[in-house]
């Protein structure tokens, strides 16, 4: 009796009503037999219909920093320090309109500067970020915070967010050998001795300076609800910090920011004691790592906790920071590690378990310029990384004991990769295991300008059969694949071991929705690139050259799977479904294609060399110096790699279909309209000249306004300047100028009469692009001789 059930109305992401939605709760009612009439309906019973939560409506948080912003000293008159970026989000159900305010509050928000912020409106899930920097009056200490705040709407109240600042903080002094914390003033002069008494000696955001010395620290509750600086005086060789208990930073629900500059972590004992960040339900940390050092066998199997536990809303930024911790986890999140944002930045790590192991799950992760080397386990591990974003760019992976980088992303996923080696791992170089739970919210990985070699060195069947770079993407709901990969001028050399190791592949993509491999480089394996799946999917291969480097041996049963392209599985079925579409491509090795590979050499505009069939093309790349093609003993070095350019005469120069996502080649120089065929332009060893044909005063298009520049320079007595590019000029390509070729010029443009390119091909308004010729071509003269009438032949290329 006088119970009630209430269930409180669901919302969709357009803030209206939504009692189908799927997060809607549905209650289950249990009632005694008793309380129902002859006719089984249930009896004296009374319902409501209510909102019993609130109506949708704009909330912001500050997603970085979480924690106030620390400028430190700066001098009076010195002008503005440089600026903190500041980023807030909209994390509730709808659009915060137009016009909030974003500005610097507190007593001295004047000795803070903000740059015009934008206030248009901000959709539920944006970001937006501001800037702001620290320009003080006078050297007294500074408070501020950044606020943003706006008016009610129809739905929701008036509310505001802010973030504190401080400047000209405090600056105090421990010496472990010879300060007193009875009798010291924590000056230079007059240190105290321990963390303890700074902690408890000091407030918001004052610097603690470490002279070098052993310090010793297991008091975790001395940390909390603390913005610290902490930063040694002569560096971390000279100073450690050393962890006792298991919790020995924070344990704490009160926001915490720490700042570590210089300094050594090492366990007290081998095998005892972590650096725990945080646990329990902390609403927001942050720590910042710079030129420290962590070291020994710490006794949780990590050094770093970012979370146990309740959500943590928290950043973590390292810089120039090493790990040498046998076997441990450097950077450990697990737990509901929500909303948390990972910066390393030229950092090393040399024989952790992983470098970095993250659930995923809203997580900002951005790794750059650092090396990750021999991992006992995947040197990278990200998983559950729903609505992840990671950004991993210009890093070395080497010798990871699983994949280098293994990634497993759910919806609203976007991750990374670029300008980064990874090479000599156990399994993969790059595993990308994209998963959906029957939703449209693709995960997305783009793998850009990378090297791998030497991966899937297991002896273990099935991570020997992956490839350096393996996507795996399913739906989970629909049973169909899921998940979208690009690669991009990638250069991939699969192993080359193969008596040890006969399944290695360079890329293998299974079940991935869309898979476009463009612009790359694949060298040897048991198959270039596989792509086994038989379900009707955006499938292609654009611009590549692979090469193989394998054959079958007498005895194999599937004579055929040592293809450069294959859409088999490793046990060789699924011939002939479902082939990917293979465009621009040089395919050269023992054998070209699987059977049943739909693609036409020549319709296709591919090369095929098959060394089975030396009937076919030969491609005449740089690295074969003039040589028949012959295919290549083993995998290149990455950093000796076989030149598969096109030389100069090569058939492969401006014989391809133009592809207007493709505007760029493996090196970045710009595709020509038509293209070459591969992964490159160009002859002689890639060097291209770019010439747009006619245009003589180089403003990028052609019209009369050339015809008279060239006669101006022709007969203008020395009053006119000269082509910067004579070869533009010389429209008949006879090397010289003279009005033969104004003539030309004029009959392109008012009689639809060709002009001739450097390489004797025919201009008309149709073709007539910059476009890119080889440097050293030659079809009876040479394309560029030393000069044009004395002019050099292309000093100021078209762009």
């Amino acid at each position: 009796p006088e119970q009630k059930i209430m269930l409180g109305r669901c919302y969709g992401d357009d803030g209206n009503p939504a009692y189908g939605a799927p997060n809607t709760r549905i209650a289950k009612v249990r009632v005694h037999s008793e309380a129902l009439d002859a006719a089984g309906v249930l009896a004296n019973y009374e319902a409501e219909k209510a909102d019993f939560g609130p109506p949708p409506a704009p909330k912001i948080e500050f997603t970085r920093p979480v924690t106030p912003i620390v400028f430190g000293a700066q001098d009076p008159g010195a002008g503005p320090t440089a600026k903190a970026a500041v980023t807030i989000k909209n994390t509730g159900l709808v659009a915060l309109p137009a016009g909030f305010q974003v500005a610097v509050s507190g007593a001295n928000a004047a000795d803070f500067v903000l740059d015009a912020p934008v206030t248009t409106a901000l959709d539920a899930g944006e970001s937006r970020s501001f800037a702001v920097a620290f320009d003080p009056s006078d050297s007294d200490p500074k408070t501020g915070a950044v606020t943003v705040s706006w008016l009610a709407g129809a739905a929701w109240s008036a509310g505001s967010a802010s973030v504190q600042m401080y400047g000209n903080n405090k600056v105090v002094y421990i010496d472990q050998q010879n300060g007193s914390d009875s009798l010291g003033l924590g000056t230079f002069e007059s240190p105290w001795q321990t963390i303890a008494k700074a902690l408890a000696s000091t407030l918001q955001g004052d610097m603690i300076m470490l002279e070098p010395g052993v310090y010793p620290c297991d008091d975790g509750a001395a940390w909390g609800g603390r913005v610290r600086q902490l930063k040694s005086t002569e560096g971390a060789s000279e100073t450690t910090i050393q962890g006792g208990d298991h919790w020995w930073i924070g344990w704490t629900t009160a926001p915490t920011g720490l700042s570590f500059e210089g300094i050594t972590f090492a366990p007290r004992l081998a095998g005892s004691g972590t650096c725990w960040l945080r646990n329990g339900t902390l609403s927001a940390f942050s720590l910042k790592l710079v030129d420290c050092v962590f070291t020994g066998n710490w006794g949780w199997d990590y050094t770093l906790h970012l979370g146990v536990g309740g959500a943590m809303l928290g950043e973590l930024i390292a810089e120039r920071t090493t790990w040498s911790t046998p076997d441990d986890i450097a950077v450990l999140g697990d737990g509901q590690t929500a909303g948390c944002a990972v910066t390393i930045k030229d950092c090393a790590f040399d024989g952790c378990r992983h470098a970095l192991s993250l659930l995923g799950r809203n997580a900002v992760v951005a790794i750059t310029g650092s090396t990750i080397e021999r991992t006992t386990n995947h040197g990278i591990n990200i998983y559950q990384g729903t609505d992840l974003e990671a950004a991993i760019s210009n890093c070395t992976v080497r010798e990871a004991g699983g994949a280098g980088i293994n990634i497993d992303a759910g919806e609203v996923s976007t991750i990374t990769l670029e300008g980064s080696t990874v090479t000599g791992c156990t399994m993969a170089g790059v595993f990308f295991r994209p998963y959906i739970d029957g939703t449209a919210n693709v995960p997305s990985m783009t793998i850009t300008g990378c090297a791998f070699a030497d991966n899937c060195r297991s002896t273990n069947d099935t991570f020997a059969a992956q490839g350096d770079i393996t996507c795996n993407g399913w739906d989970n709901v629909n049973n169909v694949p899921a998940g979208a990969i690009l690669i991009d001028r990638c250069w991939v050399g699969s192993i080359a071991h193969r008596a040890l190791l006969p399944l290695n592949q360079g890329i293998v993509l299974i079940d991935a929705d869309v898979a476009i491999v463009r612009n790359s480089v694949v060298e040897g394996g048991y198959r270039g690139i596989a792509i086994p799946t038989a379900d009707n999917r955006t499938k292609r291969i654009e611009h590549c050259t692979l090469i193989g480097t394998d054959e079958a041996s007498a005895d194999d049963i599937n004579p055929d799977t040592t293809a450069a392209v294959s859409h088999k599985d490793s046990t060789g079925y699924g011939e002939g479904l479902n082939a990917p579409v293979v465009v621009n491509c040089i395919v050269l090795g023992y054998d070209a294609l699987d059977t049943g590979t739909e693609w036409d050499a020549a319709s296709s505009n591919n090369i095929a060399f098959v060394e089975g069939d030396p009937a076919l093309v030969d491609p005449k790349l740089a690295f074969q110096a003039g040589a028949p093609f012959a295919r290549p003993g083993e995998i290149s070095p990455l950093d000796a790699r076989n030149d598969y350019r096109p030389a100069a005469g090569s058939p492969a120069i401006g014989a391809g279909v133009a592809l207007a996502e493709v505007t760029v080649d493996f090196d970045g120089v710009p595709r020509p309209v038509p293209p070459s065929i591969g992964a490159f332009e160009g002859g002689g060893g890639g060097a291209l000249v770019y010439v747009l044909m006619g245009n003589v005063n180089t403003d990028n298009k052609v019209d009369i306004a050339d015809a008279i520049a060239l006669l101006g320079y022709l007969f203008g007595g020395g009053t006119k300047p000269a082509p910067q590019c004579a070869k533009a000029a010389d429209a008949n390509d006879d090397d010289k100028l003279d009005i033969a070729d104004a003539i030309k010029i004029l009959g392109y443009l008012f009689s639809q009469q060709p002009m001739l390119a450097p390489d004797h091909g025919a201009i008309t308004a149709a073709n007539n692009t910059c476009t890119g010729y080889p440097a050293d071509g030659n079809d009876g003269a040479p394309f560029f001789p030393a000069n044009v009438s004395g002019l050099p032949p292309c000093a100021v290329q078209c762009q």
